[in-house]
């Protein structure tokens, strides 16, 4: 695989078109913020495009035009790709894991969850330390935005606190051109309490301020994920597979 430029990136910005809410949006995530890597089976003629966003994959194109021994080397995380790649996929990596995930959009304003007992605010540079200093749990949310300096002055996310604490966000974890997919956690320990709901709400209304539509992504069997984006009024649009590749679990 050669890796290619954001610029080079941009030229084939007609093959992640149109963007659906999901994976799809890892493309536009990389155009948008410069965060990520792209590579092409070959320059020009392209037969295959793979986009990367902090482990998460998105391949398009002819999969016959790759290599498992290619894929091997260059790809591990969470893949989302058409079926036709499963066969190079699960050649690459005999480990593979199909992992059923539920995609849902929020068509219209969200539902306006119960007051909680927290602080809710809009991130800003002076936060980037209590997002460092999140758990292992929820860290993550962070990663495509370059770590939480990065998030915090971004614009893109909400906090809850608790006496000082903070203890949920909810944040744009993906930045597509029509969508953007909302990445939420709560700390151990004040999980229950709304809090996520309540930064979830936050974010979507500036989401759809900027004009785009909140989508919300996670496992199926993540019912409380679930529970959470229908209080605020997400409506299911379909089921999809991640290919969990080069990792033991999800």
């Amino acid at each position: 695989m050669i890796e290619i430029s954001r610029a080079q990136l941009e030229m084939l910005g007609s093959w992640f078109r149109p963007e659906t809410p999901g994976p799809s949006t890892i493309a536009a995530h990389f155009l948008r913020t410069g965060l990520g890597h792209a590579w092409v089976d070959r320059w020009p003629n392209v037969q295959v495009v793979v986009v990367e966003a902090s482990d998460n994959i998105l391949m398009v194109g002819d999969p016959a035009a790759l290599e498992p021994s290619e894929l091997a080397q260059t790809l591990a995380g969470y893949v989302a790709a058409p079926a036709t790649f499963l066969p190079v996929l699960e050649s690459a990596f005999p480990t593979l894991i199909r992992w059923p995930r539920l995609i849902g959009t929020l068509s219209g304003p969200p539902a306006k969850p119960a007051p909680v007992a927290a602080e809710l605010r809009r991130f800003s540079f002076d936060d980037a330390n209590d997002l460092n200093m999140l758990s292992a749990e929820s860290i993550w949310v962070a990663r495509t935005w370059g770590g939480g300096p990065a998030l915090a002055q971004s614009g893109y996310g909400w906090g809850a606190w608790v006496d000082g604490r903070l203890a949920s966000v909810a944040c744009t974890f993906l930045l597509g051109a029509e969508y953007e997919e909302i990445g939420v956690t709560t700390e151990p320990g004040y999980q229950g309490e709304g809090l996520s709901t309540a930064c979830s709400y936050e974010l979507c209304l500036d989401i759809m301020a900027r004009g785009r539509i909140p989508s919300w992504s996670t496992s199926t069997d993540n019912r409380s994920s679930w529970r959470v984006a229908q209080k605020l009024g997400f409506v299911h649009q379909r089921n999809d597979w991640l290919y969990v590749v080069g990792r033991e679990n999800p």
